[in-house]
């Protein structure tokens, strides 16, 4: 009867150190990715946020508010928006776009918007005014949270193995008040890359473990 429990604890030993080891890599890959994700997203943090800031600078926030008023296009708009389209291709970003949102925060006036030539999108006119009533709550606050307090807002959207980011940051005249809000939208495109050689890592490290532990037991 002892050699039957003797044979079978050695049978179930070798199975139990597999279970073990999924289990442990398993919870190894999620804390991981955990912390992958904290990482890869300040990155794309502090990148897209020097990047609004070179944007910033391309324009004249003083003019802003009679722009949204209705002053009309001039040489100062243009040479902005020259470079600003200029930045949205070799910064690889998706769009740039200023707006100036009502007091009411149901409606906002477009002055810039670029679109990157390798996204399928259209540019939306300068001075064209578009509804904020569609949008829910959340998104409302993080205007608010631009206009009226002045605070960047950074905002992750994933969709599988791909994602982007949108970087909000307000345009501040010479009087330091908060006249709109800049936005840059930038693709992540190294989410698959990254996944892929971090499943990859993960694995074989659970396999390198397996095979160890396996031998000592």
């Amino acid at each position: 009867m002892p050699s039957h429990r003797f044979s079978s604890l050695i049978f179930q030993l070798p199975l139990f150190v597999v279970l073990f080891c999924l289990i442990l890599g398993t919870a190894g890959a999620f804390v991981g990715y955990r912390v992958f994700k904290s990482l890869f997203e300040e990155q794309y943090e502090s990148i897209t946020r020097q990047i609004a800031y070179t944007a910033l600078s391309y324009i004249d926030a003083d003019r802003l508010a009679g722009w949204a008023g209705g002053d009309a296009a001039d040489e100062s708009w243009n040479e902005s928006n020259g470079k600003l389209n200029t930045l949205t291709s070799t910064a690889e970003l998706a769009y740039i776009y200023v707006t100036v949102p009502d007091a009411d925060f149901t409606k906002r006036t477009y002055i810039f918007d670029t679109v990157n030539p390798k996204v399928e999108s259209t540019v939306i006119p300068f001075g064209h005014v578009s509804s904020l009533e569609k949008y829910d709550g959340e998104y409302i606050d993080r205007i608010k949270q631009v206009m009226l307090e002045g605070k960047p807002c950074i905002r992750f959207v994933y969709n599988g193995d791909e994602g982007h980011v949108t970087t909000s940051v307000p345009v501040i005249d010479s009087g330091g008040k908060v006249v709109g809000i800049l936005g840059i939208v930038k693709p992540m495109s190294e989410i698959r890359s990254f996944k892929t050689r971090y499943l990859r890592t993960t694995l074989a490290t659970a396999g390198i473990i397996t095979l160890v532990l396996g031998g000592i037991y």
